[in-house]
């Protein structure tokens, strides 16, 4: 069992809610890291949290916290980062994973970056039946990328072709810097993830490490997986408004049908009438001819689908 050391303060939060067994995976990717976190926390929303408790009990230098139970996921995030007064911290979901060396790599951009009020990283995906891709939704051209404006992290958000953006999960806070309660006003969106790290930028700068030292599960229950129309339309006009200059609505009109696309496949098209449906294909063949970000976006996806049929069927 590994031993938290006191250096550089960094804690891990495991945020679980009725995953007992990916949960597991998660804490111990959090628990034995090629460099030890200061103390590894269990954060539990579960309805039984028995199961829980049994499962940490394994590990006697972490300590357990439980929830009400009824928390949201935001609500519990904020609660999580309460418990934490001092230093850095991670919130880890228990679908995801952290690489060995995530904290080695966290504390080597902290020692350049010593003011970023947060540090995220490249990631693979994981997916349910064990098979893991690495994502490309996420690449910049540098090892370190400062983010020190709104609009290009919305950007990177917004499309893979401006760089990406890292997982929430993948995130290392700053305690000293970062007020939660900004996150209830975007409580109204299933994005709120994005708009809190977005409104965080106004304050002081993000830190990207193109590497990929994370694990993102990626599964139907995923909140990402199951947001609809609604969740889109309340995101897209608050990034409307958040956008400072003009001239990256067309990135914006991009990501709107992208998530109308994804929203019509997942659904297999059952709940968009035809008429809907006709007026969405009407608006990709305008932004095909009048908008390069759509062309641009399109062939990225296209390389993205043939790299992964290549490495599916032929290996690496």
């Amino acid at each position: 069992m590994p031993t938290f050391p006191n250096n550089l303060q960094i804690r891990i939060i495991v945020l679980t809610r009725d995953r007992p067994k990916s949960f597991e995976i998660a804490l111990r990717s959090a628990v034995y890291q090629s460099e030890a976190a200061t103390e590894v926390i269990v954060s539990d929303n579960s309805c039984d949290n028995e199961t829980t408790r049994d499962i940490t009990k394994k590990y006697p230098a972490v300590k357990y916290v439980r929830q009400s139970g009824i928390l949201t996921a935001p609500q519990h995030m904020a609660a999580a980062a309460s418990l934490i007064k001092t230093g850095y911290y991670n919130i880890l979901h228990d679908d995801d994973e952290l690489g060995e060396d995530y904290l080695v790599e966290i504390r080597a951009a902290l020692a350049i970056y010593p003011h970023a009020i947060a540090v995220g990283t490249g990631f693979i995906i994981k997916k349910s039946n064990m098979e893991e891709n690495p994502s490309f939704l996420f690449a910049r051209n540098e090892k370190y990328t400062e983010i020190a404006n709104r609009d290009t992290f919305l950007l990177g958000y917004m499309s893979p072709i401006y760089g990406g953006m890292p997982p929430f999960s993948s995130y290392t806070f700053d305690s000293s810097s970062v007020s939660w309660k900004e996150i209830n006003k975007f409580l109204s969106t299933q994005y709120y993830d994005a708009l809190f790290l977005a409104s965080l930028i106004s304050t002081q700068h993000i830190v990207f490490i193109d590497k990929k030292i994370f694990r993102m599960g990626f599964h139907k229950d995923r909140i990402s997986n199951t947001c609809g129309v609604r969740d889109y339309k309340v995101f897209y006009n608050l990034v409307l408004k958040e956008l400072q200059h003009r001239n990256l609505r067309k990135p914006l009109e991009v990501y709107r049908i992208r998530s109308l696309l994804s929203i019509l496949f997942r659904n297999g098209g059952s709940r968009l009438s035809r008429i809907r449906f006709n007026r969405i294909l009407l608006t990709c063949f305008r932004l095909l001819m009048r908008n390069k970000v759509f062309r641009k976006t399109l062939y990225f996806y296209l390389k993205v689908r043939i790299v992964d049929f290549k490495i599916k069927h032929f290996g690496n």
